[in-house]
């Protein structure tokens, strides 16, 4: 009786040391938002240098929420261009920055789900060598990252003329190395071989098996793995930056105006949460998925 009760005392001070510890994590975030959010309503220039930690000054409705009016107004991004063995300067508007995060985002997040779940499929479906080395190859990727790829990268978008479009962007999504590649291998695993066997026999093809059959099964997953992509993909500036250059998302935008002497501080925060918002809606409207969706499994025999 002893030891259970000294067992549950060790248990319930390790919870409450695991609480405390995400509780500050979460409010340190909580904190930098907050901050953030306070800076982008304050003057800019000395005013904004004397009162960095502070609050702003006035009341809510004496703040500077101009500071957001301006930033939509001048929100564009001067890029460089090519064109006819001409360089060419340019200035990319706040509608067409809006176009290329979708291209980028979201066609790149619809590939990046579909290219590991039909090569998991493939490759839990057929038990052969390629099989087993396409498994090991994603494991041992994932034990050792690659790093160093970006020049190898370049050098071929640039030797194929792919270079700053939006076709030699979507061609670095084609691959399946990576974690979702491993959930929709167990997924499918674990499904069971009834329903395939169901289907032969009444004498369906391969396509009809996986577009009837297994895709539902996946489906919830697949969309979980879409919509988590589209969210990194609509916060990543390093791609679009190497590999797009002259088609900037708000991601890339926000890094620019980060850099740009004409914007103060003030204006950079109003900036960073105005791109913030869509995410935040999505996340707001699809936490339920994002959470409870992304599980390995299905199934069971």
């Amino acid at each position: 009786m002893m030891k259970k009760m000294k067992k549950k005392r060790k248990i319930s001070l390790l919870y409450i040391i695991l609480f405390a510890v995400l509780a500050a994590y979460v409010l340190s975030m909580l904190v930098l938002l907050l901050w953030g959010f306070l800076a982008s309503v304050k003057p800019s220039g000395i005013r904004f240098n004397n009162n960095i930690l502070g609050l702003p000054e006035g009341a809510p409705w004496d703040w500077q929420w101009t500071n957001y009016t301006e930033v939509f107004k001048q929100f564009s991004v001067p890029v460089k261009r090519v064109i006819d063995g001409t360089l060419t300067r340019f200035e990319v508007g706040f509608g067409k920055i809006i176009l290329y995060t979708v291209l980028y985002a979201g066609v790149g997040a619809f590939i990046s789900g579909i290219v590991p779940m039909a090569v998991a499929y493939a490759t839990s479906k057929f038990d052969c060598i390629i099989s087993r080395f396409i498994y090991t190859m994603v494991l041992i990727i994932l034990i050792l990252p690659i790093i160093g790829a970006q020049a190898s990268e370049l050098a071929i978008l640039h030797s194929l003329n792919l270079h700053d479009t939006f076709l030699g962007a979507w061609m670095l999504k084609f691959n399946f190395s990576g974690m979702y590649f491993l959930v929709f291998y167990a997924t499918f695993k674990g499904i069971s071989k009834e329903y395939t066997e169901a289907a032969y026999i009444d004498g369906a093809s391969e396509w009809a098996v996986f577009f009837r059959i297994m895709l539902p099964f996946a489906k919830v997953i697949l969309s979980t793995v879409i919509l988590l992509r589209f969210i990194d993909f609509w916060n990543d500036y390093q791609v679009p930056l190497l590999y797009i250059p002259s088609h900037p998302t708000l991601a890339y935008s926000v890094w620019q105006i980060s850099n740009n002497p004409k914007f103060y501080p003030p204006h950079v925060m109003a900036t960073c949460f105005m791109v913030m918002i869509p995410i935040l809606i999505i996340f707001l409207f699809a936490k339920d998925k994002l959470m409870g969706n992304l599980s390995m499994g299905g199934v069971k025999e």
